[in-house]
């Protein structure tokens, strides 16, 4: 009897542990999926200037730093992106979309 006391125990312990985990798991899973919505939203309804178009052009170094700051940025609404974008196309150093299929 003390044997199937014990199993179930231990059964019992291994389930609960289980649970924990995978709540565990899942509430950081849902706490940095909605960090991150929150970034990427206050990078898209950002009105500040450090999404204007630079008034000199971006060296290739600047482009690359300056893709890496506005990550989340759409090269559609942040100008400062879509300046540091054409310019590493022209380095060829990124390729568009669009453009991989036509080689």
């Amino acid at each position: 009897m003390d044997s199937a006391l014990h199993y179930s125990a231990v059964v019992f312990g291994t389930v609960a542990g289980v649970v924990a985990l995978s709540f565990g798991t899942s509430t950081i899973v849902h706490y940095r999926v909605a960090k991150e919505t929150a970034r990427w939203q206050a990078a898209q309804e950002s009105t500040d200037d450090s999404h204007h178009a630079p008034l000199v052009r971006f060296t290739v170094a600047q482009a690359h730093r300056q893709m890496r700051e506005h990550l989340l940025c759409r090269r559609e609404s942040c100008e400062r992106k879509a300046q540091a974008f054409q310019v590493l196309v022209e380095a060829g150093r990124i390729v568009p979309a669009s453009d991989i299929g036509e080689s």
